[in-house]
């Protein structure tokens, strides 16, 4: 992983033209930094996000990209997309999601599709409505 600014990286997850400001189109692909490199991922091939650390680990049925971002600000940049914020350190994808099992804790075990297993913690739970519904 290489080291940048934080403004490098941060215009780098944001789409934007060739002016840099902000575009009202619906965002559909990251452009991520990691290894050195920029990669850009569309937002339906991405499974879940995991936090770590500082770091993000950004899964696909392909790979595995790690870059420095703060899960929060992942979050902003996906508002209104189909990747939710399910637990402090976990973004899926509510397309890739198999099916919901219930916890007598209160929680829910999310099964995706290809069997990975995560966990909607009692305190995302107001986000079961957007898992629940595809547009």
């Amino acid at each position: 992983m290489d080291s940048m600014n934080e403004d490098s990286h941060q215009s780098g997850l944001k789409m934007g033209n060739a002016n840099g400001h902000r575009t009202e189109a619906p965002l559909r692909r990251l452009a991520v930094r990691s290894n050195g490199r920029i990669s850009f991922v569309e937002l339906v091939e991405i499974r879940y996000i995991e936090a770590d650390g500082n770091y993000l680990r950004i899964f696909t049925a392909q790979e595995e990209l790690v870059t420095r971002e703060k899960i929060s600000d992942m979050e902003s940049t996906l508002a209104g997309t189909d990747l939710v914020r399910v637990h402090r350190s976990t973004i899926v994808n509510r397309r890739h999601i198999k099916e919901l099992r219930p916890w007598p804790t209160g929680e829910y075990v999310i099964v995706m599709i290809g069997g990975k297993e995560l966990t909607l913690s009692r305190g995302y739970k107001s986000a079961m409505p957007r898992l629940l519904t595809l547009q």
